[in-house]
């Protein structure tokens, strides 16, 4: 059995994950690119510190992440996966992915009016714990809907586990007051309870409730006079509503990213040579480096992002097409809900399509827990798809063998 299982491991070509694995490390380049392109004048000018200190850390974070994939691909990385089926090992996940965003409470880094991050004491490593309720709430929803068969099907059950996955986006938010984080959990709750569940009925309620609040929520933030004394919440969605009335507050980052975005034209100024990153735009390392991909590499270098993204979407999704396991198709989906999202999410932000909401752009932006998370995910998703391959193989040779 041990020689027929290794002939058929040789035999193995895995297209898709092969694909998935060069998409990603085509963007990881691209982003340390854009990185190195905007963190340079905040490292030498800002910040006192070398030229590359930013480019610096993101590349170890990223080596880490690549020896995390290889050690997914084994056998290993393959039980580990296989053992979150369990019911005691994936409630430990989440118990240690809320335990992480308590502890923002006590030893948490507050900057820029949040607490997103903490450092483990003794060491520079920071962590963000929303990325690994995000990956925590990908495994237990899985577990779960794979274990008890037709719970989510009921409409009781259905709301358990969609409350579950807002509970967690309402603790993320509460205690780091990160909106885009918590935006994204409750959307992979929401993608990975479409995905597994067939009652269109409980779909149409759920979007329909969700178009109401967002209308109603519109209307009501349109209707306040922009003039009064907001929270600084408040204060960005009416700063996207009425942007001419916030240029110089919570307005400004959003407005010298369109500036950064403008003047891009097609083809872009050339790699180092945009202007909106010297000083002009916040965080432009890291939640609104897209604005300097748009102003370096143009309209054609923003598309060929987009397309590289798409394609790894589209990748991902096949994969979860070609996989007939519930719990590990669920699992690709909820990675694919996450990696899908965020994008969306971050490029509508610096575009000005929705508030500032302060997140990454996947595997561009700057941030070691982050990319390390994500290079996990796909790490993961590429074992899945090399187990789908593997079980082809079998097939054809077992069919081959009885004719």
């Amino acid at each position: 059995m041990k020689k027929n299982n290794d002939r058929i491991q040789r035999k193995t070509i895995d297209t898709l994950g092969v694909m998935l694995f060069l998409i990603m490390l085509g963007l990881l380049v691209w982003g340390l690119i854009m990185i190195a392109s905007s963190s340079a004048y905040t490292s030498v000018i800002r910040e006192d510190r070398p030229m590359y200190s930013y480019i610096r850390k993101q590349v170890l974070a990223e080596m880490f992440g690549l020896a995390v994939v290889a050690v997914i691909m084994t056998p290993f990385g393959g039980a580990a996966i296989s053992w979150f089926r369990r019911s005691f090992p994936r409630w430990v996940l989440l118990a240690v992915a809320v335990s992480s965003v308590i502890l923002l409470l006590f030893i948490g880094n507050a900057e820029g009016g949040a607490t997103r991050w903490f450092t483990i004491p003794h060491t520079s490593i920071n962590v963000q714990p929303a990325e690994i309720v995000k990956v925590a709430l990908i495994m237990v929803l899985a577990g779960i809907i794979s274990s008890y068969t037709g719970l989510n099907r009921l409409w009781a059950g259905y709301a358990a586990l969609l409350g579950l996955s807002l509970a967690l986006a309402a603790l993320v938010y509460e205690i780091s007051d990160n909106l885009s984080s918590a935006m994204i959990i409750a959307g992979i709750g929401v993608v990975m309870l479409f995905v597994s569940t067939k009652d269109r009925k409980i779909h149409f309620m759920v979007a329909v409730a969700g178009v109401i609040i967002v209308i109603a929520f519109k209307a009501y933030m349109g209707n306040l006079p922009p003039s009064a004394e907001y929270d600084f919440r408040t204060q960005r969605v009416l700063a996207w509503l009425h942007p001419e009335n916030y240029m110089d507050g919570t307005g400004y980052q959003t407005m010298q990213a369109l500036y950064a975005i403008g003047s891009g034209g097609v083809l872009g100024k050339g790699i180092g040579q945009g202007i909106q990153k010297l000083g002009k735009v916040p965080e432009v390392h890291n939640d609104m480096i897209f604005s300097v991909v748009c102003e370096e590499t143009g309209l054609l270098g923003a598309a060929g992002l987009i397309a590289l993204f798409a394609a790894m979407i589209l990748c991902i999704g096949m994969i979860a097409l070609n996989t007939h396991d519930i719990y590990k198709k669920l699992v690709v989906s909820g990675v694919m809900a996450h990696i899908a999202i965020q994008v969306m999410l971050n490029i509508m932000v610096v575009t000005a399509v929705t508030p500032n909401t302060g997140v990454g752009l996947p595997f561009i932006s700057y941030g070691g827990s982050a990319v390390l998370i994500l290079m996990a995910e796909v790490g993961i998703v590429m074992r899945i798809s090399w187990e789908n391959a593997c079980k082809v193989v079998e097939f054809k040779d077992k069919k081959a063998r009885r004719s």
